[in-house]
């Protein structure tokens, strides 16, 4: 049977193809049964896992370390007997150099003994740092040997690719596994294992993983294991794991297989015990992955720091460069700061995930261009990407263009200042310039170059500075690199000659995974600040929360921003060193926004559950609103919507009385928490030329919106569009896009959020249809589709109608309806008595008869609260006034007859 590789680039390690009746003597996956097959190399474990390999291990493990000791003490022994030669020499060096070269006595002998040990030391230390490369690079430098891949005859042994710790910790899981009795050994005994070992320690910490729970769970999954007798069976799960540990590695980039990739691997669904254990945890694979890669990144800036200051130490530590070819720039130094000085501080921030960027300005520089603009939103991390530049130049390790050269960073209004006049400005720019002509190792940074477009001197007197530089990069006497927001590019670079000049490059912000990245870095230095510790589902909470909520502001910024509340919230809540949760993180979202974002409360869930019998303590019958608007409550609150949309849309037709608005009012009361909770707008106000300004604020007039505002200042509210249908059609097509994108931009250039809003627009258009069709007996469902296919398309444009989730037809109130309304007004009555100790006692027929006098079909339920205000409120109100009603009294309304009073008796 063949055993050349299959070609076959499969992203998962799979079941070997060539296994035959005897497996063990598989000459392509060592009778593992698994390899992994990628860019036409074939991968395996080869390395048996048995007592009898890990003690040989452990034995090769203590020699080596033996050997590294023996050597070491000799190194030491030689250095002491050269000093003995050097101190009996007298310090004369060419006396030493004959001894050790013609002398036989211990003293020689033992230094050059001490030049072998330290060649060998050399030798196993250079080794260890060749093995720094990425697995990709060894794999490659292994094939050219011409072993394994060159015959293509075997599968490549992934054993020695693990580190020490990984290694140990897969022999510490197999030898538990042996004393568990086990009949297989699996991914769970690794899990149980690796628990052990301190970077998974701290990726455990880091996820928020209650250590008990965890511990209760792993143990759990173990008592189910099957148990036999002598050495436990190697599952093929558990190369698989393997495979995948190194398969991440490989594809990260990684050195070496570490602990850290064996615990992501084991959360891959390969592996069914430990998988299960992390999803009943909710614990991602990617979580995960991003937690392992956050304890890379600050292992990563602390190597960087290190490599950094030692890089640094060689650049000058002043104006002058290394060859002293530049001269002092006085005038300069107090208009600016230097931007190389404060990266050898260490007190720029670092530019993680802009790796694109700098890679784009470092082209943009290196192809001769006298300067580059950086152009992006506030907060979008121009300023980090300066700073990484900084540090680059700092440490030198940037193109040849910018090698031993400063950055400078121009404060403009120190030059403004500085300069006075206009004649006196415009000489101490010139002379700035001279000076770093002169100097020729300047950088300048400008931040928000747009500013000077139009500058004034002190005096007042106009001075265009950009004219000025960008005279200078034309004659190429400067070397700019500015910093501008995409609207102010537009408004005053692109039409003047830096547009030209400067070459663009784009600072977006930075996207969900980018964001993680930088909130990773920015961790140590909060922590350390505020003495508390972020969680990773904290970090997730507070990058998806700014997302969705915090519309102001660009990311990275308002995440890093969000971040020190949180962290501030928590130092002030709890002890030090208390751990930030997501549930911390929603809390400060939500003081912010007032959305509720917290997790769903015993009372909040009984509430939402029984909303519709709620909403009935104030809604009579109307059971389609009720229970579209109530769904859509739930879904809301429980995420389970489009998130780029209002949460709910809903358009209530229906003749006047019937209860589109008190729907509305009853949502407003029952969950928002008061009525003023809803944003009532109506239409009817909205039909002239300047509705648009009403809504969206004007700018010429200084005003907001009155809807806008509304909603900017409360985001979880409920909009409610009183008789739609009279709104201009430039106002119609307006909550076209509203209820399509959910967000609107006012006058002022603001960004207004209706995610969080549900929309109900009612309506009396096809009222009377509604009416004759109910009279003819015809179901609401037919009268639905008649209005929505004949009637609306007349008012509104179909677009529009299909924007909405859903339109209720709201049915004509009967008699039965109207009582039990009039039973709802009068204990609203009767509860504002009971306030003042006063009972109201209503009979039956009272009831029925307030009811037979206050129902109009055509007005609903209107004429009835009019009624009951004159037959009931303003008998009671007189009696207040009168003193002829008291406490402990008691209200009588009967039948027929205006309401009279029962004195209570006298105590």
């Amino acid at each position: 049977m063949s055993t050349q590789p299959q070609q076959n680039d499969s992203l998962n390690p799979h079941p070997c193809a060539h296994r035959g009746k005897e497996p063990s003597r598989c000459a392509l996956c060592f009778g593992t049964g698994a390899v992994w097959e990628y860019e036409g190399k074939v991968f395996c474990w080869a390395r048996p896992v048995s007592s009898l390999r890990i003690m040989a291990d452990e034995v090769g493990r203590a020699v080596r370390l033996g050997i590294g000791s023996a050597m070491f003490l000799v190194v030491a022994c030689a250095v002491i007997s050269l000093g003995y030669l050097i101190v009996r020499a007298q310090d004369d060096y060419a006396a030493v150099a004959r001894h050790l070269f013609y002398g036989s006595d211990v003293a020689a002998v033992m230094v050059w003994i001490g030049v072998l040990a330290a060649s060998y030391l050399m030798y196993r230390f250079i080794s260890e740092q060749q093995k720094g490369a990425d697995l990709r690079k060894q794999i490659a430098k292994s094939a050219m040997k011409g072993n394994w891949f060159a015959r293509g005859r075997y599968a490549q042994d992934i054993a020695p690719f693990f580190t020490e710790a990984a290694q140990r910790i897969i022999e510490h899981s197999y030898e538990f596994a042996k004393r568990l009795n086990a009949q297989e050994f699996s991914s769970i005994h690794i899990l149980a294992s690796a628990v052990s070992d301190p970077s998974i320690g701290l990726m455990l910490s880091r996820l928020s993983i209650d250590g008990t729970l965890f511990a209760e769970k792993v143990k759990h999954l173990l008592a189910r294991k099957a148990f036999g007798t002598g050495a436990p069976r190697v599952s093929q799960e558990c190369y698989v794991m393997l495979l995948n540990a190194f398969k991440g590695a490989y594809l990260r980039r990684h050195a070496r297989v570490k602990p850290t990739d064996l615990f992501i691997a084991l959360a891959a669904p390969a592996c069914a015990d430990p998988y299960a254990v992390f999803t009943d945890l909710e614990i991602t694979e990617r979580a995960i992955v991003h937690v392992a890669e956050w304890i890379e990144l600050h292992r990563e800036l602390v190597r960087r720091a290190r490599h950094f200051a030692r890089r640094a130490a060689y650049k000058p530590k002043g104006a002058m460069n290394r060859t002293y070819t530049s001269v002092a720039t006085p005038l300069l130094d107090r208009c600016s700061r230097d931007l190389t000085m404060y990266a050898r501080a260490g007190a720029l921030p670092v530019a993680v995930g802009r790796e694109r960027e700098v890679s784009e300005l470092f082209r943009v520089l290196s192809a001769g261009e006298q300067g580059a603009l950086l152009v992006g939103e506030e907060g979008a991390g121009k300023s980090s990407v300066v700073g990484h530049i900084a540090d680059a130049m700092a440490s030198e390790e940037v193109p040849r263009i910018l090698a031993d050269k400063r950055l400078v960073e121009l404060s403009v209004p120190a030059l403004v200042a500085g300069g006075g006049t206009l004649g006196g400005m415009e000489e101490a720019l010139l002379k700035m310039t001279r000076e770093i002509r002169k100097a020729g190792n300047v950088i300048l940074v400008i931040e928000n170059v747009h500013t000077l477009v139009g500058t004034r001197s002190a005096g007042g007197a106009a001075f265009d500075i950009a004219g000025i530089i960008a005279e200078l990069l034309e004659h190429k006497q400067l070397f700019v690199i500015a910093t501008t927001t995409p609207q102010e590019a537009r408004t005053f670079i692109e039409t003047s000659p830096l547009g030209r000049l400067l070459s663009r490059v784009d600072i977006g912000e930075t996207d969900r995974e980018q964001t993680i990245r930088v909130l990773e870095s920015k961790a140590p230095s909060i922590e350390g600040r505020l003495k508390i510790y972020f969680s990773y589902p904290a970090l997730e909470k507070i990058v998806d929360l700014s997302l969705r909520y915090l519309i102001e502001g660009h990311m990275p910024d308002k995440a890093i921003h969000l971040m020190e509340e949180s962290g501030e919230a928590v130092r002030e809540e709890r002890k030090e060193w208390s751990v930030v949760h997501p549930e911390d993180v929603a809390a400060v979202v939500s003081e912010k926004t007032h959305v509720p974002l917290t997790t769903i409360s015993e009372h909040e869930g009984s509430l939402l559950l029984a909303l519709e019998a709620r909403l009935h303590e104030r809604i009579i019958d109307q059971e389609e609103a009720v229970t579209l608007v109530a769904n859509a409550i739930r879904r809301g609150r429980t995420e389970l919507r489009d998130r780029k949309r209002p949460i709910a849309s809903f358009l209530f037709l229906g003749p006047t009385g019937v209860g589109k608005t008190e729907v509305a009012r009853a949502v407003a009361e029952v969950y928002y928490g008061d009525e003023r909770a809803m944003v009532r707008l109506d239409m009817s106000e909205y039909q002239g030329a300047d509705a648009l300004d009403k809504l969206l604020g004007s700018v010429a007039a200084g005003a907001f919106g009155y809807l806008t505002e509304a909603v900017r200042k409360q985001p979880f509210s409920l909009v409610v569009l009183d008789e739609f249908e009279k709104a201009s059609g430039d106002v119609l097509n307006l909550f076209l896009q509203v209820l399509e994108d959910g967000r609107l931009t006012d006058a002022h250039g603001r960004t207004v959020n209706f995610t969080n809003t549900i929309i109900i627009g009612t309506s009396n258009a096809g009222a009377e249809i509604i009416l004759s069709m109910l009279r003819a007996g015809d179901a609401i469902e037919k009268i639905k589709i008649e209005l929505i296919q004949n009637e609306l398309p007349k008012r509104f444009r179909p677009e529009l109608l299909n924007r909405f989730d859903g339109v209720v037809v709201f049915k004509p109130l009967s008699v039965t309806d109207v009582q039990a309304i009039a039973r709802l007004m009068l204990s609203r009555i009767e509860r504002d008595l009971n306030e003042k100790g006063i009972g109201l006692k209503v009979e039956d027929v009272a009831v029925m008869d307030l009811a037979r006098e206050g129902f109009d079909p055509a007005y609903g339920a209107r004429p009835l609260r009019r009624l009951i205000q004159e037959r009931v409120e303003d008998p009671i109100a007189q009696f207040l006034l009168s003193g002829q009603l008291a406490r402990r009294d008691v209200v009588i309304l009967e039948y027929g007859g205006s309401p009279h009073v029962e004195k209570a008796p006298p105590l």
